[in-house]
């Protein structure tokens, strides 16, 4: 049952978040905070109706099908029940989310928009960075319940070195509070810094040139709490860099 319902696994290619965060309208506030926090432009955010055939537009004919025939169920299952409780479903790609919601006999597709430096115009999360949406996506651990496990391959993607830092550090601010766990891979060094993680939170992974990985802590090291992590890893003091081969010429 932990492993189902409270680690979360998440690759780089895949969206970290559904988003149902931001379909909480109680969250609102907190939530814009935090996404102008990491000075992303975004100040405000809202849930708008699209058609179905926008929705529908952008996926394959199997998708389509296999959508259709999920929300014919959801009405008839609605109706046998006369349910008043509102039904529905996430959608959600690397660079768009869809709600579909039924609501009686009726379907009504949502999606988010943001606008940005207070303004007016409303913008499609297609229509993001590629580092916004990140952010966005990370945002999920940030509002995240007690009790939940996040393993993220490649924290750092698409985020600048100063983001992926703050990023770290406002997570371990609030599992103070929280009973919560981030495990992540990254590349980034700048996170190897004594003044966000402990020695025995900090793991290296090398290769060996037969193809096996080995992992390590660098409690192993003993490192001084006043040593430059970062530069010592890349000067290869602990292993864990790529190997160096000679090019040929």
């Amino acid at each position: 049952m932990w492993i189902e319902k409270s680690l979360d696994i998440n690759y780089p290619d895949e969206p970290i978040s559904s988003y149902s965060y931001l379909a909480d309208t109680k969250n609102v506030k907190e939530v814009c905070n935090l996404i102008e926090a990491f000075g992303t432009g975004i100040t405000g955010f809202k849930m708008v109706e699209v058609p179905a055939e926008k929705i529908l537009s952008h996926l394959s004919k199997p998708e389509r099908d296999s959508i259709v025939k999920k929300i014919e169920n959801m009405l008839s299952n609605s109706q046998k029940s006369q349910e008043r409780h509102m039904k529905g479903m996430i959608m959600r790609s690397p660079k768009d989310f869809f709600m579909l919601e039924i609501k009686g006999n009726e379907v009504v597709c949502r999606t988010i928009q943001f606008s940005h430096n207070g303004k007016e115009t409303l913008y499609e999360m297609s229509e993001e960075s590629d580092g916004t949406v990140r952010i966005l996506d990370l945002l999920e651990i940030l509002l995240s319940e007690e009790g939940k496990t996040y393993v993220i391959d490649e924290l750092d993607r698409c985020l600048h070195p100063s983001l992926s830092y703050k990023i770290v550090d406002s997570y371990l601010r609030m599992a103070a509070k929280k009973n919560i766990q981030l495990i992540v891979t990254t590349h980034e060094s700048r996170l190897l810094d004594f003044n966000l993680l402990r020695r025995d939170e900090i793991w290296f992974v090398n290769k060996r040139k037969t193809g096996e990985s080995d992992i390590y802590s660098l409690e192993e090291y003993n490192a001084r709490f006043d040593q430059k992590i970062d530069k010592a890893y890349l000067e290869g003091r602990y292993g864990g860099v790529p190997v160096q081969y000679c090019i040929p010429h």
